[in-house]
This record gives structure tokens, sequence and C-alpha cells, in this order.
């Protein structure tokens, strides 16, 4: 009996753990998309100005994707909110590469 409340304890633990980093994945991808719009220069400036932020940033979504792989234990809840933060991550992700890759771009 107690490792069945142990399951459910640590599976609601968990799910609020990823229900909290997706929406915080989903604000850093709004806070991307207004430094994609800025005129390339100011993006370069911004990335030069923010360069620990994004190499902690990566370090974040690293070990974030292996909370989300963590999922493998949930019931269909947690799945299907282990599978929405994958979701939102990549998008961050993405955003977060081209803004960098961007920004080596523009020095080289």
């Amino acid at each position: 009996m107690q490792n069945s409340q142990d399951f459910k304890d640590r599976n609601n633990l968990i799910k609020r753990e990823l229900f909290a980093r997706a929406q915080h994945a989903n604000s850093l991808s709004k806070e991307f998309e207004k430094i994609m719009l800025l005129p390339k220069i100011k993006r370069q400036k911004w990335v030069e100005e923010n360069e620990s932020f994004l190499g902690q940033m990566f370090d974040t979504f690293t070990d974030d994707s292996m909370m989300a792989l963590d999922g493998v234990e949930l019931d269909n809840q947690g799945m299907e909110l282990s599978m929405e933060f994958i979701s939102k991550l990549r998008v961050t992700m993405t955003m977060l590469k081209t803004i960098m890759g961007e920004s080596k771009r523009l020095e080289g």
C-alpha cells in the first residue's frame, strides 16, 4: 500500500515540476521571439551581454530534458505533461540556437 502512495506522491511531484518548467520554457520562447525581432546588431549585442545566461540555458535545457525523460514511469496525465514540456523545450532550444548562430555568423 505504501509503495502505491509513494508512486502517487512522486508522480504528482514530477507533474507539478513538469508543468512549472513547461510554463518557464514558454515564457523564455516569448522572450526569445522578441530578441529575434531585434535588428541584427542589437541581437548580436544582446547575445554578447548575455553569454553566461545563454550557457546556463543550454545546461538547464539538458537537465530539463533528462527530467522529462524520467516521465516514463508517470501516469497518462504525467506523460502528456512530459510530452508538452519536451515540445516547448524543443521550440525554445531552436530559438536559442538560432539567436546564437546568427550572432556567430555576424561576428565571422
